[in-house]
């Protein structure tokens, strides 16, 4: 079941999602961008919010669909940050402050202690 999740994980990122990157950088260096640093971007905050709640090997089709969602999601994130916002010193900075709210939100909520900050 893993590895039919995983495939429709890999096919959905790479064919149907935007590139979250365009809104801020010159379209014509995003999907460069995209391709060299920002799947690594998008990897390591999706991998490292999935991983505050699930461990490794648990339900492997279980933890490759939460991955997907907060892929998604991230990607959405960094597109709404990017229409937000036109310099890059802002956009840093809002995405620093949802990201720290979403780990706060995300370990509270996992840890059982909801909205204890």
């Amino acid at each position: 079941m893993y590895s039919i999740v995983s495939l429709i994980s890999a096919w959905v990122r790479q064919f149907y999602l935007p590139n979250p990157f365009a809104t801020i950088i010159n379209p014509s260096y995003a999907d460069i961008f995209n391709i060299l640093v920002g799947g690594a971007i998008l990897h390591f905050l999706s991998y490292g919010i999935t991983s505050i709640y699930y461990r490794k090997g648990e339900a492997p089709a279980v933890g490759s669909i939460s991955y997907l969602i907060w892929y998604i999601i991230n990607t959405f994130i960094f597109i709404g940050v990017g229409s937000l916002t036109s310099t890059i010193e802002l956009y840093i900075l809002f995405i620093c402050f949802i990201y720290i709210v979403i780990i706060s939100l995300v370990s509270n909520i996992s840890n059982g202690n909801r909205y204890d900050f």
